[in-house]
């Protein structure tokens, strides 16, 4: 998603708390339903283009630097992973 520019949405959890501190304005966190914050953040993109746009913009900027598929933490991660569980072929 950030790769295409997305703003993007995701609930506090362990896995996605790192996003946050990396994307900054790009992504709205929220706590497992705590709705009230989830649509007070999403308002605020609805009817504030500016906003909407610095969030994919900051979004665009993390994935150039850190979340791509060709950045030294992630280049081969699935495939090494699937060795690890399944073994070499």
């Amino acid at each position: 998603y950030m790769l295409a520019g997305l703003a993007l949405v995701a609930t506090r959890t362990s896995g996605q708390t790192l996003l946050e501190a990396e994307l900054g304005a790009g992504i709205v966190m929220y706590a497992p339903g705590d709705v009230s914050t989830l649509a007070s953040r999403l308002r605020l993109w609805a009817e504030s283009p500016s906003a909407l746009l610095q969030a994919k913009q900051s979004a665009w900027d993390a994935a150039k630097t850190r979340w791509h598929w060709s950045h030294p933490l992630e280049k081969g991660a699935v495939l090494k992973e699937v060795e690890r569980v399944i073994g070499k072929p």
